[in-house]
């Protein structure tokens, strides 16, 4: 099972009286670089990410442990599926969007360390469904907050860059399903 499958990704908010719960970013009518709305923080292991061997924790969620290297060469990976077509806003030309999952001593994640960056791509490619990921480096620069931030360009004068465009995103295993967003092959109970 993965870390979506707990609703702990980016961008899930918990239903209350007033407003049901919310499960995508939305970039609509942003006008600079977007930070996701959940960042996580790895504060609980008692120290922060680093450089690991097989089989070494290096994330708890909630009670979950999740692993790096779980025997089989199934190792953690940072998925987003984009679930609006991306939309660029009038006037704004050749429009280019650059995922990141980042990491930060700040759980505001200011100067954030890049960690996986997808490179600018054209806005054009982001239609609803469209699946972006990779595996999780082991590195010695991870820090205790982990965030993802969606680099739009160019930027357009302090007005909205793009008009319409979701995603969900998420850290976790077991990619290969049918339906994005859903793991296959395990039971929940």
């Amino acid at each position: 099972m993965s870390v979506r499958d707990t609703q702990n990704d980016f961008g899930f908010v918990e239903s209350t009286l007033v407003a049901p719960a919310v499960q995508t970013n939305s970039i609509a009518g942003v006008t600079q670089t977007f930070l996701a709305r959940n960042t996580w923080d790895t504060g609980q292991l008692g120290a922060y990410l680093t450089e690991l061997a097989p089989n070494d924790q290096i994330l708890t969620v909630g009670s979950q442990f999740v692993f790096v290297d779980q025997g089989g060469c199934d190792s953690l990976k940072f998925c987003v599926n984009w679930t609006t077509t991306v939309l660029a806003a009038g006037g704004v030309i050749s429009p280019t969007i650059d995922v990141q999952l980042v990491t930060s001593a700040s759980p505001a994640l200011t100067s954030p360390v890049v960690m996986i960056e997808f490179g600018a791509q054209p806005a054009a490619n982001f239609v609803a469904g469209y699946r972006q990921l990779a595996s999780l480096p082991r590195s010695a620069n991870w820090l205790r907050y982990i965030g993802v931030q969606v680099v739009p360009a160019p930027y357009n004068n302090g007005s909205p860059i793009f008009t319409q465009g979701a995603f969900v995103s998420w850290i976790g295993t077991g990619f290969e399903s049918a339906q994005l967003g859903y793991v296959e092959g395990y039971t929940i109970k």
